[in-house]
């Protein structure tokens, strides 16, 4: 994988920690403020519906964010040492790579800024954006979308040296 590439997965999983920690800087500068029982989890409609403790309602946000960061590391690890399932050269198996490793990167940062969109709605104790949810979903997908197109392309490139149809 080229340099650049390496850089800015970096970056972008820098940046997903750097939000998680920010995150927890915030809630123990404003834990004194935030009352003893607060809403923790958003109905469809971005508004509170099951109010617990202060102490549980930032464990779970941390907690969840933490897992799943660390999980797409795991992915990311895993995704660097399997070959691709299609014949494809090796160039093209590093494109392949390579579009699946920024984008499990840019889910984490996605997830880390939903979750730091999460936690400042529960220590301000107000509706959650449901739009802002709604854009990390579209993003995701797009992501998605951008990986599976990448794949194709590397497969037809490959299949047409070879002088056969897909």
């Amino acid at each position: 994988m080229s340099k650049p590439i390496k850089v800015f997965c970096v970056f972008l999983t820098v940046a997903a920690y750097f939000i998680l920690a920010a995150c927890a800087v915030y809630v123990i500068a404003s834990w004194s403020n935030i009352p003893d029982t607060v809403g923790m989890h958003f109905a469809a409609d971005g508004n509170f519906d099951l109010y617990r403790s202060k102490s549980v309602a930032f464990y779970h946000p941390f907690t969840a964010d933490a897992l799943l960061l660390i999980l797409l590391e795991i992915f990311g690890l895993l995704t660097m040492r399997l070959k691709p399932g299609i014949k494809t050269t090796e160039r093209g198996a590093a494109i392949i790579k390579a579009a699946i490793l920024i984008f499990l990167n840019a889910v984490k940062l996605s997830i880390s800024a939903f979750f730091a969109h999460w936690i400042d709605c529960v220590v301000r104790q107000r509706q959650l954006n449901t739009s802002f949810a709604v854009a990390i979903v579209y993003i995701f997908a797009v992501g998605l979308i951008a990986v599976v197109i990448i794949g194709i392309a590397v497969r037809v490139k490959h299949s047409m040296k070879e002088g056969r149809t897909v």
